[in-house]
C-alpha cells in the first residue's frame, strides 16, 4: 500500500468554514488534494478579535498582538502586514516549526505570496526541500494599487506597499515548481515574470448544491408576502469591488425598476453597500430603500433557493483582479445574468450564451437590468446547459494535483 503524499497548504487567512471567493478556492484545492488520497496540513493565520471559533482549522494559528496594531493601520493591506508581523512572533516560528517538523511535507503549497517571509526560516530545517506551488488568486499588485486609488492612498504610500507586495510575488513566481493561475491573461503574466516559469491555468469554479425545497417554500413565501414579482439577486462579499460596482452602476435611484421588482443582496455585500450608500445618502432615499434589500450572509441552503428563485443574476464588476467566483455561480443557475465585461473576465468562452447580457456604462447596466426583469425566461438547450455545467470546482482542481504529483514523481 502506497504511503500518501503530504502537502502543507498556507495563507495569511484561514478557510476552514468558507465565506468569500478566494477561501472557497483554498478549500476546493483542499478537498481535491483529499480527493486524491493525500495527506494535507492547513495552516492560515486569524485574527483573534473577529474569527469565530467555529470558523478556526485544527491546525491554524492566531495573529500576534503586534500584528493587529498593523492591520488596523493598514486595512486593506492586512494579508501583507499580518504576514510581516507573523514572521517576527517567536510564538508564531515555535508553533510552525513543531507543526511542520512533525508533519514533514512533500509539497508546500501557498495561497497567495505572504506566507513564505513567515514559514521560510522553518522550512529550511526540513531534511528535504519541499515541492513549492503557489496558487495565485490574482496578479496581486496591480489589483492592490487599484483599491488603495480607489480609497484615495497618498501615492507614495501606495507606491511603498504596492511595490513590497510585488517583490514578493515575482520572488515566490520565480522560486516556485509550479504556479497556478485563474486566468491565461494572469498566466501570462506570470510567465513574463521570470524565465521557465511553469504556470498551469486553474479556473475558478463553484460547488454545486441541489434546491432544499423547505428553503425554497420559506424564501418564496417571504418574497410573495411582500408582492415581488421578479427578483435580481447580487451576491458577494464586502470586497471594495463588489461595493463600488453595484453603487455606480445600479446606483441609488433606482425607481427605473419594473414594478414589482426587487434588488436583493446577498453576503457582507449588502452590509458594507448599506453602509456606503448611507453615507451618500443619509436620509435613506425611498425609491432606493424600496427596491433594494439585503439578506447579509445566508447558509449554501438559503442562497441556492434564492437563486433558484431569481429572475436575473447581477455581476456588476469593474475592478479586481484574477476571476469572479460570482460569475461561475451565476452561470450555474442558467438564469438570465447582467454583467460587466470584466465580470466575465476569465469565462470569455461564455460570452455567446443567450441568457447573458453585458453593460458596462450605468446607463446601459440599468437598460439591461429593466429588459431581463421584465422578459420572459431565457432557456437554454441542452449543449448549453452542458456547457455551463462544466464550470465546477469538481471539473478544474483535479487538474493541479495531477500536476502537482507529476512534478513530484519526476523529482522522485
Amino acid at each position: 500500500m502506497s504511503v500518501p503524499r503530504r502537502v502543507l497548504q498556507l495563507d495569511t487567512s484561514v478557510w476552514f468554514k468558507p465565506y468569500s471567493g478566494g477561501q472557497r478556492r483554498s478549500a476546493a484545492l483542499t478537498a481535491a488534494y483529499r480527493r486524491a488520497g493525500w495527506e494535507v496540513m492547513c495552516i492560515g493565520l486569524y485574527d483573534l478579535e473577529h474569527t469565530p471559533p467555529q470558523d478556526i482549522g485544527p491546525t491554524d494559528l492566531p495573529l500576534p498582538p503586534s500584528a493587529m496594531t498593523w492591520i488596523r493601520e493598514h486595512t486593506v493591506m492586512w494579508p501583507l502586514f499580518g504576514g510581516l508581523a507573523a514572521a517576527d512572533d517567536p510564538h508564531i516560528q515555535a508553533a510552525l516549526a513543531h507543526l511542520i517538523d512533525e508533519f514533514q511535507p512533500e509539497v508546500v503549497h501557498y495561497e497567495h505570496p505572504y506566507m513564505p517571509v513567515v514559514v521560510e526560516g522553518v522550512l529550511r530545517r526540513l531534511p528535504r526541500k519541499p515541492l513549492v506551488v503557489y496558487s495565485s488568486h490574482n496578479v496581486e499588485s496591480p489589483m492592490y494599487e487599484q483599491i488603495l486609488v480607489d480609497r484615495g492612498a497618498n501615492q507614495a504610500y501606495i507606491d511603498e506597499v504596492c511595490g513590497i507586495v510585488q517583490q514578493l510575488e515575482t520572488r515566490l513566481v520565480n522560486e516556485s515548481d509550479l504556479v497556478l493561475a485563474v486566468t491565461e491573461k494572469d498566466k501570462r503574466e506570470y510567465e513574463a515574470m521570470g524565465e521557465d516559469v511553469r504556470v498551469l491555468v486553474v479556473p475558478n469554479g463553484i460547488d454545486k448544491y441541489p434546491v432544499d425545497p423547505v428553503s425554497r417554500l420559506r424564501q418564496h413565501s417571504a418574497l410573495s408576502q411582500r408582492g415581488v414579482t421578479s427578483l435580481a439577486m447580487f451576491v458577494g462579499s464586502d470586497w471594495q469591488p463588489n461595493v463600488r460596482g453595484f453603487l455606480e452602476l445600479v446606483g441609488m435611484e433606482t425607481s427605473w425598476l419594473p414594478p414589482g421588482a426587487l434588488v436583493r443582496l446577498a453576503g457582507s455585500v449588502g452590509t458594507a453597500v448599506i453602509e456606503q450608500a448611507g453615507e451618500l445618502d443619509p436620509a435613506h432615499g425611498m425609491p432606493f430603500w424600496n427596491n433594494v434589500d439585503s439578506v447579509g450572509w445566508v447558509d449554501d441552503a438559503d442562497l441556492t433557493a434564492l437563486l433558484d428563485l431569481a429572475d436575473v443574476v447581477l455581476l456588476p464588476v469593474l475592478s479586481g483582479g484574477g476571476s469572479n467566483l460570482k460569475t461561475a455561480e451565476a452561470l450555474l443557475s442558467e438564469k438570465k445574468i447582467v454583467a460587466t465585461s470584466f465580470a466575465m473576465k476569465g469565462f470569455e468562452e461564455f460570452l455567446d450564451m443567450p441568457q447573458l447580457w453585458i453593460a458596462d456604462s450605468p446607463e446601459d447596466f440599468r437598460r439591461a437590468m429593466a429588459e431581463a426583469l421584465s422578459g420572459p425566461p431565457v432557456p437554454l438547450t441542452p449543449e448549453q446547459q452542458a456547457r455551463v455545467r462544466t464550470v465546477t470546482w469538481e471539473n478544474h482542481t483535479p487538474h493541479a494535483v495531477t500536476a502537482v504529483a507529476e512534478l513530484l514523481d519526476q523529482r522522485d
